[in-house]
């Protein structure tokens, strides 16, 4: 894998340990508490195969994680153990440059709004991130009244999936991304569901300008959106693109490493494309993931009536529509049980007269703990806006989120 220095952009902005603590106003958040029974204890830095590992304890059980960056208060990595409630925390930083010095804060948190950190530390790894990764990039493309969502996927192996494309206007987002990473040529495309905030991108210039083995689809798709089936399929097929469908059920073999499990796809017959959508489930080690499309609750309902809990927890959760209130239930949230989520949205979007992202969504996460990502707030439950890519890699045991 390349250097950090070279795959995420240097001007990170400062991201500041108290905006940790200062909630939103405009989104109806509640004041993050400090709890001394989450105090981590007894910080120790180690290192395997030039790799750092933070360890340390606390005095009830709690989630961990580690802000870490290369100057004083700012920190742009934040790295989270697989382990759930644990009092023995170790997590593996993955995503750090070599010869590097980095300042770091252990953080403890539960599941009620209580968290603890640690004073600053340093650690240096003594080696170039090594390993077989897998990467997931939330890019941001939904700016201004514009909404939209585009995913990047690197399998460990290198099998390399795009997600969804955005609004056709915001292609050069993805243009851009695409020039930084040097990539040319994907595997695979997936779009989630007919509507343009997801598949603009690829008929306004993607399809032409890169080399793509195949484009899947849901299953089927409201009726009224045959039009845009059409234009995007016979879009794909005349850039040499092999067109395919994506069934509920079904097992997607990107890389022998990694399990991808089609949790959704297709109409539920209500009339509404969003209920189309691809919904994907992730799989590496002790990690998964779950990217959700635009699926509302009766979708939700769905999947929660097809499969187990087991079948649906994740550790990272992307959330649905934007976070709008039509999805992420109640039931939702606590049968696939994230540390994390994120969510693609612009502080400007509003979308059939309210503001996105729900202010109840928010709060709710919030509420559970779960530590969210905004591309228009790229630093977890941030309090002010700075747009940003997020950037997730996983070894299989620990994963970092990287903002830029």
């Amino acid at each position: 894998m390349k250097s950090f220095s070279k795959i995420f952009s240097q001007g990170a902005a400062a991201f500041i340990l108290g905006l940790i603590l200062v909630i939103g106003v405009s989104c109806g958040k509640k004041e993050a508490t400090q709890n001394a029974n989450l105090n981590p204890n007894e910080i120790e830095v180690s290192y395997e195969n030039g790799r750092p590992i933070i360890s340390w304890q606390t005095d009830e059980p709690t989630h961990g994680s580690v802000f870490f960056g290369a100057q004083s208060g700012d920190y742009d990595h934040f790295a989270y153990e697989a382990e759930g409630l644990t009092r023995n925390h170790s997590i593996k930083i993955i995503s750090a440059d070599s010869a590097v010095n980095y300042v770091f804060v252990v953080r403890s948190n539960n599941k009620d709004g209580l968290e603890s950190f640690s004073s600053e530390r340093t650690f240096r790894p003594q080696s170039a991130t090594g390993g077989d990764l897998l990467e997931w990039t939330m890019l941001d493309i939904a700016q201004g009244v514009a909404i939209g969502d585009c995913h990047f996927i690197r399998t460990p192996s290198g099998y390399k999936v795009i997600i969804d494309s955005g609004d056709g206007d915001k292609v050069n987002s993805i243009f851009a991304f695409c020039s930084n990473r040097n990539l040319d040529h994907f595997n695979l495309a997936v779009l989630t569901h007919l509507h343009s905030d997801h598949y603009g991108g690829f008929t306004n210039g993607i399809f032409e300008n890169y080399s793509i083995d195949s484009l899947m689809l849901a299953q089927r798709h409201e009726s009224s959106y045959d039009g845009a089936y059409g234009n995007v399929a016979s879009s794909a097929e005349a850039n040499g693109i092999g067109v395919g469908v994506i069934k509920e059920g079904d097992t997607l073999n990107w890389d022998p490493e990694i399990t991808v499990t089609a949790l959704h796809s297709g109409s539920i017959g209500d009339g509404n494309e969003n209920n189309s959508s691809i919904v994907l489930k992730i799989t590496y080690g002790e990690i998964d993931l779950i990217l959700s499309g635009d699926a509302e609750i009766p979708s939700e309902s769905m999947m929660i009536d097809h499969f187990s809990s087991a079948e649906l927890d994740c550790e990272i959760l992307k959330i649905a529509h934007h976070g709008r209130y039509d999805a992420n239930s109640d039931e939702w949230f606590e049968i696939t049980s994230p540390d994390v989520a994120l969510i693609s949205v612009d502080q400007e979007t509003s979308w059939g007269g309210n503001s996105l992202p729900s202010e109840s969504v928010v709060s709710r996460l919030f509420d559970l703990g779960i530590d969210t990502y905004r591309s228009d707030r790229n630093y977890p439950n941030g309090a002010t806006y700075r747009h940003g890519n997020v950037t997730l890699l996983t070894d299989g045991v620990s994963y970092d989120i990287i903002i830029n």
